[in-house]
């Protein structure tokens, strides 16, 4: 595979996963707040806290925060790395692991969105379900 494969492989993974955290973190967000209080929160927030869900910090489980923010690392290491090694210029059986590691993330985050669709979906309803799994705060 060559850089460009694989740059749209990282880039393609790393937009599914914060889309995806992005629809679950909202439901959470539309869950835990009173539409008021939501509103006001999100009014003036910058690129980083709409990215990073600082003004949110409170209301979404530290679980699922934690592990959003290690998969936007590692998708950011991998593509830098990925990009330095084709910039270097480095052949051989380090390209080959590169291809095999972006393969793997790429079935990653497949499995990972269809866990959290499959956790937070309901064969009842068509939307998602948080309410089982997160507790409503008073806010």
């Amino acid at each position: 595979m060559d850089i460009i494969g694989t740059m749209i492989i990282i880039a393609g993974g790393f937009f599914l996963i914060v889309f995806s955290f992005w629809l679950i973190f909202s439901i959470i967000i539309e869950h835990q707040m009173r539409r008021r209080e939501r509103i006001k929160r999100k009014k003036g927030q910058s690129f980083k806290e709409h990215l990073l869900y600082t003004r949110f910090k409170m209301q979404i489980p530290k679980v699922l925060l934690y592990f959003y923010y290690s998969l936007i690392f590692l998708h950011l290491m991998l593509g830098l790395f990925a990009v330095l090694i084709y910039i270097l210029g480095i052949n051989g059986s380090i390209i080959h692991k590169i291809d095999v590691i972006t393969i793997f993330f790429g079935i990653a985050d497949m499995v990972i969105i269809a866990a959290f669709a499959f956790i937070f979906s309901s064969p009842k309803r068509s939307q998602f379900i948080i309410g089982r799994w997160v507790k409503k705060n008073k806010i």
